[in-house]
């Protein structure tokens, strides 16, 4: 554990951090229920939902925290 080393990347300011954040979670579950739909079948709904994720994540993405885990990585596993 002491090798590894979790980096929090800010990118703006807490207000607008925060509702980026509100719409990284909202981005989530439209991800989730669009899968949900799409294996049931229920195409017009996992558009919608693909939709939703599609507006919202960028807006994330940008603007959200992201949390880095830098862990070292051996060559050989074996």
């Amino acid at each position: 554990m002491d090798d590894w080393e979790v980096k929090r990347v800010d990118n703006s300011r807490p207000p607008l951090r925060w509702i980026a954040n509100l719409f990284g979670e909202i981005s989530g579950w439209a991800v989730l229920r669009c899968s949900y739909h799409e294996e049931y079948g229920n195409d017009k709904k996992a558009k919608f939902y693909a939709i939703i994720f599609d507006r919202t994540y960028p807006f994330y993405q940008r603007y959200g925290t992201f949390y880095k885990l830098d862990i070292p990585i051996e060559e050989d596993y074996a």
